[in-house]
């Protein structure tokens, strides 16, 4: 267990270079490095009051951060947590995030839209310019679903989770274009963060104190159940990583209410 400062109130989790994970604050926007191995961590992003940080994920040494109901982004230099750039989206509640090769792909669950932000050349941040708003279609423009966690999958697919509906989808950007994914009848309602490993994937479902496992089929038409994992120190669980044969779940602890004293922490739970 990696124990969060007092009312941190945490939300996203990100595996960052080697044995580090960050985790980020709906309190005060601040993000916590901590390593897996020790346990010990320490604050990378320093707080800023009235601000949010949600949903998080890293590549090229950079760490992005959903802002909640900030409506836009973040991004910080892993090694330092510099802020080299922000977003605005204009959204409502900016939730999940996940990044590809050309750009990052955020949710907003108040809003039917998923928003891009396009790398520029050799993966260079882009400015306001680079943002695109992606309207969805179906059942996954639903805007009162609740679109939360979302995933990078292959040939350029995403992966959402409808926290209300108890749904998945798949959605192609490039098209624009989005199924639903059969579950087999298993609800992922209250869904909160997504996990990919190859083809196995893991929905967190935070009110329900479960992390559910689905193998996908090659056209992400299907997901298979494969197992539901509980234990006893998931306490309303947000998003998790994986790391070995094991993975870290940070608790959001929605139903407790967050004071200065709250405490917070990050589990180890058996895949």
């Amino acid at each position: 267990m990696i124990n969060l400062p007092n009312g941190f109130c945490p939300e996203g989790i990100a595996r960052g270079t080697g044995t580090k994970i960050y985790v980020s604050s709906m309190a005060d926007g601040c993000l916590w490095c901590a390593d897996l191995r020790t346990g010990r961590g320490k604050l990378l992003v320093p707080p800023v009051p009235g601000t949010q940080a949600t949903g998080l994920d890293v590549e090229r040494g950079r760490i992005w951060a959903a802002c909640g109901n900030m409506g836009g982004a973040a991004v910080y230099r892993e090694s330092t947590g510099e802020c080299l750039a922000t977003y605005d989206f204009g959204g409502g509640f900016i939730d999940g995030v996940t990044a590809t090769k050309k750009a990052v792909f955020f949710t907003d669950s108040e809003k039917a839209k998923v928003y891009c932000v396009e790398f520029g050349r050799n993966g260079s941040l882009p400015g306001q310019s680079g943002v695109r708003a992606l309207l969805l279609p179906g059942g996954l423009g639903d805007p009162t679903a609740c679109n939360t966690g979302i995933v990078a999958a292959w040939a350029g697919k995403l992966i959402v989770v409808q926290a209300r509906t108890g749904r998945l989808y798949c959605f192609d950007p490039r098209a624009g274009m989005a199924a639903q994914i059969s579950t087999c009848g298993v609800s992922v309602s209250n869904g909160d963060g997504l996990l990919l490993e190859g083809r196995t994937l893991y929905v967190v479902r935070n009110r329900n104190n479960v992390i559910a496992k689905f193998r996908l089929n090659e056209r992400l038409t299907r997901a298979t159940p494969v197992d539901v994992i509980r234990d006893r120190d998931l306490d309303e669980p947000s998003a998790v990583v994986s790391f070995g044969s094991s993975l870290y779940a940070v608790n959001a602890r929605l139903s407790v209410p967050a004071t200065p004293d709250t405490t917070y922490c990050v589990v180890r739970v058996r895949d």
